[in-house]
């Protein structure tokens, strides 16, 4: 589990017992003030409680990180067949060149 009490993420610390207690209070100050909390049990932050807006952004980082990596292997796919390709050529006697104007890591 990530220790979040060093993270840059900063925000109120709610007990989970607090929260189940005064739920609709702390609903209230998330949606007027899009107040952030960490929530706690037995004093390890266990969960967050973002505005909904947030949390779509944070999906949206996470899909095109998730699109980023696809983009890289993919790539990095391209990059290996040219290597192979070079050896072969190589092994043959025959010239080897690289043209970077075709970055094989550019989508």
């Amino acid at each position: 589990m990530t220790d979040l009490s060093k993270a840059a993420f900063r925000a109120p610390e709610i007990p989970a017992g607090r929260l189940r207690d005064e739920l609709s209070l702390y609903l209230r100050k998330l949606e007027m003030q899009g107040q952030r909390y960490l929530i706690t049990r037995h004093g390890r932050v266990v969960a967050g409680l973002v505005p909904p807006w947030e949390l779509h952004a944070l999906e949206e980082v996470v899909h095109r990180s998730a699109a980023e990596r696809r983009r890289r292997l993919e790539a990095s796919d391209r990059h290996m067949t040219w290597l192979e390709q070079a050896r072969e050529k190589a092994r043959r006697g025959e010239d080897v060149s690289w043209d970077p104007s075709q970055d094989l890591f550019r989508g």
